[in-house]
């Protein structure tokens, strides 16, 4: 059992090979629809054009027919859990989900494509620090991801090896309990996110859908708060409420830190994606975890079988060297 904060992260080798135009060549196919606000977010719909690829079954959708089960690792590991797929359909793992039960809460770190049958160790965060007691033999599924301000963090850490550090997130989720004026006997994220889902829902439910949607990219001000894609637009719909009432629940009580500096239109920000460098490293399942390379962006995810699975990217806030970045709490 290791309930304490690893060691310093250090930076591994990054097994990487330049995907070249790969990744500008995929968000050719894809338009922007036209914004849709909620409060002070711009959120454009991300349209692919063209055929998409067979979709995925996903950790939500998984779970719940029972073709997923995610344990602790043994006795229990704050930082890995395990995925095990009983079905006959890759299941995808997305960064930034939310489970909860087991031994505590946990928060997916890196993107993960679980082969039908397989069982795969999943790279994760704790957001529940005062609990440690076997709730239910497994975990269940969230109603949302964690908002974008805990992601990007995670990301900047995960980018470098996959685990991150513990200590900090205990801290973030500390501060957003406080700031939202939540208080969690265990010091959990979910009780902050259950206590703010109605009016994060509600503010989802304002956006409509787009046919072939397959995506958003949110903005504030300008600033690039994220954008979140999937290879195909029914894993897209499937998705589409969880991950939008997670961007509106980052909005609702503000996120500690300085925001992203940069400000762009939304077609310099897609164009900035499209042009970033993309280097690659096998990834845990299926697939290859990649990592974007540009000092204004946090990005990366899921590359598999000639498309993304999943891509994630956000603002950086601040840049140490091209293609690092350190977060600011």
């Amino acid at each position: 059992m290791n309930r304490t904060p690893g060691p310093a992260i250090q930076d591994p080798p990054l097994h990487a090979f330049d995907m070249g135009g790969d990744l500008a060549r995929w968000l050719g196919r894809v338009i922007l629809g036209p914004p849709q606000w909620v409060g002070a977010l711009e959120i454009s719909p991300l349209v692919l054009v063209g055929e998409p690829g067979e979709p995925f079954l996903l950790l939500h959708e998984a779970i719940e027919t029972g073709a997923l089960v995610i344990t602790e690792q043994g006795e229990g590991n704050v930082s890995e859990v395990i995925a095990h797929n009983r079905g006959s359909r890759p299941i995808l793992i997305l960064e930034g989900e939310s489970i909860r039960g087991a031994k505590q809460n946990r928060v997916i770190t890196v993107d993960v494509l679980v082969a039908a049958g397989a069982s795969v160790t999943v790279f994760v965060g704790c957001v529940e620090q005062g609990r440690w007691d076997m709730s239910k033999a497994s975990f269940g599924s969230s109603s949302m991801p964690v908002e974008p301000m805990l992601r990007a963090a995670n990301k900047v850490e995960s980018m470098r090896g996959g685990k991150i550090d513990q200590g900090r997130l205990w801290q973030a989720v500390a501060g957003k309990l406080g700031s939202a004026g939540v208080t969690s006997e265990s010091q959990s994220y979910l009780a902050y996110m259950d206590e703010y889902r109605e009016r994060a829902e509600q503010g989802a439910r304002a956006l409509a859908a787009v046919e072939g949607q397959v995506g958003i990219l949110v903005l504030e001000g300008g600033r690039l708060v994220g954008l979140d894609l999937l290879g195909h637009p029914r894993n897209w719909g499937a998705l589409a409420h969880r991950l939008a009432s997670s961007y509106v629940l980052g909005s609702l009580t503000g996120a500690p830190g300085p925001a992203p500096r940069a400000r762009r239109s939304r077609e310099a920000w897609l164009q900035a994606i499209a042009a970033s460098p993309m280097k690659a490293r096998a990834a845990a399942g299926l697939g290859q975890q990649v990592v974007l390379s540009d000092p204004a962006l946090v990005g990366g995810g899921l590359w598999y079988d000639g498309r993304p699975a999943h891509l994630a990217v956000f603002g950086a806030t601040s840049v140490t060297q091209p293609g690092h970045w350190v977060a600011n709490s």
